[in-house]
């Protein structure tokens, strides 16, 4: 245990990834950066040690020197700062819950993080920068691309395809063969039963569109 972990994002999400490092023990200690810090209002659990354009100067200096997860739960906004950080050449490790159930053929892109009772099927792939939250379950042949989020207790059926940055609402389900376009947004509790475009958000069951984004 020799490098130290780098949460950027002191947030409630980050303190879950903390939550999860802690279990795994595999770093030195565990820092925390949100561009919040300074602020007079500020006021977190964990040690803050300075702001995202802190960290970065410091690895700058030596990218060997700690590891960085991304404890924002915003799509965008954490893929922007997965792409700087993977500009500069960043270990982003997948922290993976000892909790969640994922077989040893899925492939899991940098910087994902898997959550307590996940469970994710042979075949699928997981891209960089994702969110498996608490109790999803991804069926076999999956696709997700970078920086989507599954919320909890999220269903993927087999063969479904999400695209970057899409948001699969807390208790939705996505059937079998279908795909989810890039930045769109399947809202809590709803069924997709047929495939849906980039940039536009739906709900209910079946899932109606309910506006572009």
């Amino acid at each position: 245990m020799t490098k130290k972990l780098a949460i950027v994002g002191a947030s409630g999400h980050g303190r879950v990834i903390a939550d999860i490092a802690e279990i795994l023990g595999n770093w030195s200690d565990i820092l925390f950066y949100d561009d919040k810090f300074g602020s007079p209002d500020f006021n977190f659990e964990y040690k803050v040690s300075g702001t995202s354009a802190n960290l970065i100067d410091l690895l700058k200096e030596d990218p060997s020197s700690m590891e960085v997860a991304l404890g924002i739960g915003d799509n965008s906004t954490r893929i922007k700062f997965y792409r700087t950080f993977k500009n500069h050449d960043v270990s982003m490790p997948v922290l993976m819950h000892p909790r969640a159930v994922v077989s040893k053929k899925v492939v899991l892109g940098q910087g994902t993080v898997v959550m307590a009772g996940a469970i994710i099927n042979p075949g699928t792939t997981v891209g960089d920068a994702c969110i498996v939250n608490s109790c999803a379950v991804v069926e076999h042949d999956c696709q997700i691309g970078t920086g989507a989020h599954l919320s909890p207790n999220a269903t993927l059926c087999g063969g479904v395809a999400i695209g970057e940055g899409a948001w699969i609402g807390a208790s939705s389900v996505v059937i079998q063969c279908t795909s989810v376009g890039r930045n769109a947004v399947i809202g809590a509790g709803s069924t997709a039963i047929k495939c849906v475009e980039e940039n536009t958000t739906l709900v209910g069951s079946p899932a109606r569109m309910v506006k572009a984004r």
